[in-house]
């Protein structure tokens, strides 16, 4: 139940019928799930969510980091 009431846009789910997606829009008792690269979106009940698979703030925070190694990598071939 936290993670349905802490649910954010950008958050990668599962619902409890199988179908996985991103976090488009997000309401007090619903939210919308984007399918594919078409962009199909659906809307659901927050209690469908079986499971956030991969929260927003972890994914910004994994993009974050990769910069920082890439730019100390450049860094470090450019002292050479």
């Amino acid at each position: 139940a936290e993670q349905r009431d802490n649910l954010q846009v950008g958050d990668e789910v599962t619902t409890i019928g199988g179908i996985i997606g991103m976090v488009v829009s997000v309401k007090a008792e619903t939210f919308v799930l984007e399918t594919t690269k078409d962009k199909t979106k659906i809307r659901f009940l927050k209690a469908a969510i079986r499971s956030v698979d991969v929260k927003a703030a972890d994914k910004a925070a994994a993009i974050l980091e990769a910069k920082n190694e890439a730019a100390e990598a450049e860094a470090t071939e450019e002292s050479k």
